[in-house]
């Protein structure tokens, strides 16, 4: 109801107001002396994620081309208040499951300057075949893949053969690419290039 929907609002913007504990703030700074120079990733990773009766793949936030340890602690309690976003909470709704086994970790790792990007399962993700891997790719850095932006490419390929299957080109109106000032936005894509194939 609008009470629980209010509670996640204000859980939210707690998280996201409250300061880093000081601990954590050291660790970042570690973890992002130890990349070194160049921009980073904050993505999310909750536990409810990929599991076999339900997925809860681009529910949840991650933040990308990141290059200062203050844009990073902002970014983390963004992702850690994800986990509670109107999206998630639906979608726990609609399938009648609760908020308590919710965790989030965040995983912090350099940022592939990527022409094109996706996501691979190497289960079949509806037929459960093993022997077949199903790759779901766009151009660009891949969240417009993951958030549903765009219709990506979808590519099949046989484990044992390494072959290609079957490859669909999507509609890639669209992608994801780094800003100058850091983050990321959205660009268009040529008309040519939205019937290309995003990967070789």
């Amino acid at each position: 109801g609008i009470g629980n929907i209010l509670q996640y609002y204000l859980l939210r913007k707690r998280l996201i107001g409250g300061d880093l504990p000081e601990d954590l703030g050291d660790e970042l700074r570690r973890s992002l002396g130890e990349l070194g120079d160049g921009p980073v990733a904050l993505r999310s990773s909750s536990t409810l994620e990929d599991r076999a009766d339900f997925s809860f793949a681009g529910q949840h936030d991650s933040c990308l081309n990141l290059q200062y340890f203050d844009e990073c602690a902002a970014a983390l309690k963004t992702v850690w208040a994800s986990l509670y976003s109107d999206r998630a909470i639906s979608y726990l709704r609609a399938l009648d499951r609760s908020t308590q086994p919710l965790r989030m970790g965040v995983v912090l790792q350099k940022l592939v300057p990527a022409q094109s990007a996706g996501v691979a399962f190497t289960v079949h993700p509806v037929s459960g075949d093993y022997e077949q891997v199903y790759i779901s790719a766009a151009l660009g850095l891949g969240e417009s893949t993951v958030s549903g932006a765009v219709t990506p490419d979808e590519i099949l390929v046989s484990r044992a053969e390494r072959k290609t299957l079957r490859y669909t080109v999507g509609a890639k109106a669209s992608k994801v690419v780094a800003d100058e000032a850091g983050g990321t936005r959205q660009a268009a894509v040529g008309a040519d290039d939205q019937q290309a194939q995003a990967l070789d």
